[in-house]
């Protein structure tokens, strides 16, 4: 289990072989023990944003942190 915050400040993201950005300044706080719905079209990025959380992906830019890591 994933113990302690999901957090995101200022997140930038682009995939290595990608033109573009596919999250631009993302910011995001999940408290521990909060429980979450990521819904969105296919596309939308719930994956992405699933996979740099975990630290799957680095993002492209953060100022702060992207992480579900205990503090």
């Amino acid at each position: 289990p994933i113990r302690g915050d999901i957090e995101f400040r200022d997140v930038t993201f682009r995939y290595p072989d990608g033109n573009e950005n596919i999250l631009e300044h993302f910011n995001l706080k999940i408290p521990a023990g909060t429980t979450v719905a990521i819904v969105g079209e296919t596309g939308a990025g719930k994956s992405t944003l699933v996979n740099l959380a975990c630290r799957f992906f680095e993002p492209t830019e953060e100022i702060g942190r992207a992480s579900c890591r205990e503090r």
